[in-house]
């Protein structure tokens, strides 16, 4: 049974969180999610790798517009740098976005600036149909 401290991350605890938002969380937390997650992060190195491999060297890059939101206190900036650089030097064509004041729970943490992206990015593409 999860009890919630799976969710936590160190140094940042879960009190963001609205409790009925977490409730929700923990009670999705189950063997079928954990299982399906760790599956994800296995492929991570295995199949897909491989499948990036193969189109960032044929040069295949995403075209649709793309939002690239993450956390500025999650690993990501700091394993990765300006992710939205990374993006656009390599693997996508249309990328923007940036790093919102917060960690790993991305819309619990910062849900004003990630509604703002999200509504710009939407409005933005519904100008270019």
């Amino acid at each position: 049974m999860v009890h919630g401290k799976e969710l936590s991350k160190p140094g940042i605890g879960l009190g963001f969180f609205d409790p009925d938002a977490f409730a929700e969380y923990v009670r999705c937390f189950n063997w079928k999610t954990i299982k399906g997650s760790c599956a994800d992060y296995r492929a991570c190195p295995t199949c897909d790798f491989e499948m990036d491999k193969a189109d960032f060297e044929a040069g295949r890059k995403i075209t649709v517009p793309l939002l690239v939101i993450w956390g500025a206190h999650s690993h990501t900036e700091g394993v990765h740098g300006n992710v939205i650089e990374v993006w656009q030097r390599g693997y996508a064509t249309n990328a923007r976005g940036g790093a919102l004041p917060c960690g790993h729970y991305v819309p619990e943490e910062a849900p004003d600036d990630t509604l703002r992206w999200l509504l710009q990015h939407f409005k933005d593409k519904a100008g270019d149909a």
